[in-house]
């Protein structure tokens, strides 16, 4: 209980970072994703069930916390943290390349699929835009940031682990 409680609190203070100090530095209002950066570090740090769980709960917290469409982040959050975790025993967590090219990856992949996810539901709104407006961005800041949110999370676990 308590290791989830200090997840918990974990959570909640990257949330906070990134919804309260993290636009002052947004580009036309698009910054990192520091959950979906979490997620993919918890699920190769662990496996492929804890993985979608947590991405099951960081995407729910984040959907309801933000009040998009509730689901799609759950969704996406939690396949990342599935696949991310299938592939935890074949990689080296303490490879630099790896939350690097699986940020950019991961951050793909949650943007096809939300602007598919918005297609079906009767959106309509120009590819090649968003694209250049909204994934460029959201691509070079998740490869600042993901490095150092994997030491993060890398560390979070280690103290967890003997809970």
């Amino acid at each position: 209980m308590k290791k989830f409680l200090a997840w918990l609190l974990f959570v909640i203070l990257v949330y906070a970072f990134q919804s309260s100090f993290m636009p002052l530095f947004y580009f036309h209002g698009i910054g990192p994703d520091l959950l979906l950066l979490v997620t993919g570090s918890v699920g190769f740090l662990t496996d492929r069930n804890k993985g979608c769980f947590a991405g099951f709960l960081f995407g729910l917290f984040e959907d309801l916390a933000s009040g998009t469409f509730l689901g799609i982040n759950t969704f996406t959050k939690m396949i990342i943290g599935y696949v991310c975790g299938i592939f935890s025993k074949r990689v080296l967590n303490d490879s630099f390349g790896l939350p690097v090219v699986a940020s950019v990856l991961n951050t793909v992949f949650s943007f096809i699929v939300i602007e598919i996810i918005m297609l079906l539901l009767g959106y309509s709104f120009d590819w090649l835009a968003h694209f250049q407006f909204k994934l460029a961005p959201l691509i070079c800041y998740n490869l600042v940031f993901a490095w150092p949110v994997h030491c993060i999370v890398r560390w979070m676990w280690n103290k967890t682990s003997d809970m």
